[in-house]
């Protein structure tokens, strides 16, 4: 092997003009500063081993045939065939030694060297083969053929890089924990395996939905779901494995016979999460679909009792943190983010699968917010908390989950049949009060800076564009508003006989105007490349996904607004990310949007990977 120097990791820009790059991955300082693409990252393949044995070979044997003009031998390279054609130097030094050097050839002076021209295959081949004779260790050309150029890595290895690279650490905001639990695990653990399973998953859904793959040469989409379906098998043994230990050893060490894990650790619930992650992705394109066992969930009931895969892995991560104890539930940071993140996914499932959040994860989410309010929280005397000061110190995106359970619920009771038209009305009209004041009373880093344009612009909608923080924030912005027109949706649909709609319907059409243009102006930070120094076309796999949470809003903005202008604009632009960005998602709900089918909102964010591609 050739050692061909340490690989760069500068931008394709910097490295043409000889400049020190800052690594800056969306676009490093000297490019910025010389107004100019930057472009060219190294990925796996510019970064590993090549094999170099046939370069090596054709210059050794160029090298080699130099030295003749004809060979007909493998002596004929540069030397007498025989004794008698011996050349010896002039000098007397030389000619004082002769008589005791007489037997070794030495090259002829007088010979004139022709190179062979490397084009001609036929020649080397005869070249190879007569040297290999003799050393015995350079094969036949025709031989190389037959060995990779590259040492190809694995599919697991790439969707691992590809997964933390631009979902955990660029583009997920939910997974702060994983990095630190990763590192400390062996690869036999079962997070190991949940992470290979979840990261193959991605790659997958990476090459079929968001936008282009991001590995070469791109694989088929049936050989990564094998793979995944391999990788997620293994670790649902694994994972049953320690919890057949822990059943089985009542008391002491839990775990000790499954290479040290317990059941209890953070670890394994991180890795139940990224299972139920991987099936989140699996079940892109499909809606699921709760079967109760029994009487339907019931929201006073404290556990969940829906079969199927759906809310399966988020049950268990449930029994998995009544089982970890008081003690363990909010012992440290990294527990409270797990439980944060398993409390929102929760909220989000029951969502989509039309049915009550259970009361216990109300319990637990009410016990959360205690330990994730910046400011020391005490109960009160008779055991209480009040919410709306708990809501409001501790993260929007957490403060406002309160919320979405009561959005959930109510279309729960809406399904079952347990709510009527002037209950509906009352319960939705007070959940939109209290949005709208959550709205409000955000901190000033999550409010938007409008920007006007002079002109009509076929990525603006209307004259002006809203610039956020970055996509989470903006995200959680839409959350808001998506509810918001969800209660309104409810409202029109179930109580049109209520004096209080019809009287108030100017006033509802004005809402829906404002959220869905607002929800609009959201977009041309991530589409439109004039609107960021960071947004480029084609869509990078970053831009792809930080455009991926804007799918689920503008649909139900384009389904609810009273405008068709505005329905207009956002299948263009839909159409626009499917075209520029890859993303063929965006084209499957402009479809929808184009053919006019009544598809709920829920129904659009399970096909869509439900909370998979959310950050």
């Amino acid at each position: 092997m050739v050692n061909r120097g340490r690989p760069s990791r500068d931008c394709q820009p910097c490295k043409k003009r000889k400049l020190r790059c800052d690594l800056h991955r969306e676009r490093c300082g000297q490019c910025r500063r010389a107004n100019i693409a930057c472009f060219g990252w190294p990925d796996l393949n510019q970064l590993i081993i090549r094999d170099e044995t046939a370069s090596a070979q054709r210059k050794v044997l160029a090298r080699a045939s130099s030295r003749t003009s004809a060979p007909s031998s493998a002596w004929d390279y540069g030397y007498p065939s025989d004794s008698s054609s011996l050349s010896w130097p002039s000098s007397s030094s030389s000619s004082s030694t002769a008589s005791n050097t007489s037997s070794i050839p030495t090259p002829n002076p007088n010979l004139q060297a022709t190179q062979i021209p490397e084009e001609s295959s036929k020649g080397l081949e005869i070249s190879a083969a007569t040297i290999s004779n003799h050393m015995g260790r350079v094969l036949p050309l025709e031989q190389y053929d037959k060995i990779p150029t590259l040492l190809s890595l694995s599919w697991e290895v790439r969707a691992r890089d590809a997964f933390f690279s631009h979902y955990v650490f660029g583009f997920s905001r939910s997974h702060g924990a994983l990095p630190q639990l990763y590192a400390g695990s062996s690869a036999t653990s079962v997070l190991s395996s949940a992470v290979d399973a979840a990261a193959l998953a991605f790659l997958a859904k990476q090459h079929e939905f968001p936008g282009q793959a991001t590995v070469h040469p791109s694989p088929s989409s049936s050989e990564l779901v094998s793979l995944t379906s391999r990788s997620y098998i293994v670790a649902i043994k694994r994972l049953s494995s320690v919890l057949d230990t822990t059943h089985s050893s009542q008391v002491g060490s839990f775990g000790d016979q499954t290479h040290g894990e317990d059941a209890r650790s953070d670890a394994i619930l991180q890795a139940v999460l990224l299972l139920d992650l991987c099936e989140k992705l699996a079940c892109v394109g499909r809606r699921p679909v709760g079967t109760p066992s029994g009487p339907q969930c019931d929201k006073n009931k404290s556990s969940i009792v829906i079969q199927g895969p759906w809310l399966s892995h988020l049950r268990g991560a449930l029994d998995l943190v009544r089982f970890r104890g008081l003690e363990r539930r909010y012992s440290s940071p990294t527990a409270r983010r797990l439980a944060a993140r398993l409390a929102m996914t929760l909220v989000i499932s029951c969502g989509v699968a039309g049915v009550h959040v259970p009361r216990e994860l109300e319990e637990f989410r009410m016990g959360l917010l205690l330990h994730l309010a910046d400011t020391p929280l005490h109960i009160d005397d008779r055991g209480t908390i009040n919410r709306n000061l708990v809501d409001s110190r501790v993260d929007p995106k957490f403060a406002i989950t309160a919320l979405v359970i009561g959005v959930v619920n109510l279309a729960a009771d809406l399904s079952q049949e347990k709510c009527t038209p002037a209950d509906l009305f009352q319960r939705a009209d007070e959940l939109d009060n209290r949005l709208a004041a959550m709205d409000c009373e955000l901190p000033s880093s999550w409010q938007f800076e409008r920007i006007y344009t002079e002109e009509e612009l076929p990525m603006v909608y209307g004259n002006h564009y809203d610039k956020y923080r970055d996509h989470f924030v903006t995200q959680v912005r839409n959350v808001a508003r998506s509810m918001r027109l969800l209660l309104v949706e409810m409202t029109m649909k179930h109580c049109h006989a209520h004096d209080d709609v019809g009287n108030g319907r100017t006033r509802t059409l004005r809402l829906i105007d404002g959220l869905c243009s607002d929800i609009c102006a959201a977009v041309p930070q991530f589409v439109w490349v004039q609107a960021r120094t960071e947004n480029c076309i084609p869509f990078t796999p970053l831009q792809s996904l930080q455009c991926y949470t804007l799918l689920s809003p503008l649909y139900l903005a384009a389904k609810l607004s009273t405008r068709g202008k505005m329905r207009t604009w956002i299948i263009g632009v839909l159409q626009f990310m499917a075209g520029c960005g890859g993303m063929e998602a965006a084209n499957s709900i402009a479809n929808i949007l184009q053919s006019r089918s009544d598809v709920s909102y829920w129904q659009v964010y399970a096909m869509l990977g439900s909370y998979a591609f959310a950050a």
